[in-house]
């Protein structure tokens, strides 16, 4: 695998996949924007994290890269879960969440990937989290959580 054949596509990949993905559930009465107001603070504090990739970059650090998002994404979707819900958005909330789960199971593949120089499954994951980042985003939309 080059690594001009996977750069453009790991920039756009890392940014597309900065959103989350749950450890746990939480239950409660909030209110929808109490809970977006607490999940656009998450997802603002994530995406600063999320590091940015040189054009020159090699496959190592390109890797490296897409492991710190994955941690970031881990790290968020643990707080996201642990937000009150508010019963009448609780089953959107859990579907969104269900969407980053399956979000860090493409970066998780990313990283195989990358580390095996395995371009086609590669690309396959890039795939994969992008179909799932635009579900998710609409969603997040939705819920008021414009950040995520």
């Amino acid at each position: 695998m080059t690594r001009r054949a996977v750069l453009p596509v790991v920039v756009a990949a890392l940014g597309a996949l900065a959103a989350t993905a749950p450890l746990a559930s939480a239950a409660g009465s909030a209110v929808p924007s109490a809970w977006a107001a607490g999940a656009n603070a998450i997802c603002t504090k994530a995406q600063k994290g999320i590091p940015k990739v040189s054009r020159t970059a090699s496959i190592e650090e390109m890797t490296k890269s897409t492991q710190k998002v994955l941690d970031i994404v881990i790290r968020q979707s643990g707080e996201l879960a642990k937000l009150p819900r508010p019963s009448r958005d609780a089953a959107s909330i859990v579907r969104l969440l269900g969407y980053y789960t399956q979000q860090i199971a493409a970066l998780r593949g990313m990283v195989a990937a990358l580390k095996k120089g395995d371009q086609k499954a590669w690309e396959a994951q890039v795939a994969k989290g992008d179909a799932v980042n635009t579900k998710a985003i609409t969603l997040s939309r939705k819920l008021g959580a414009t950040r995520c």
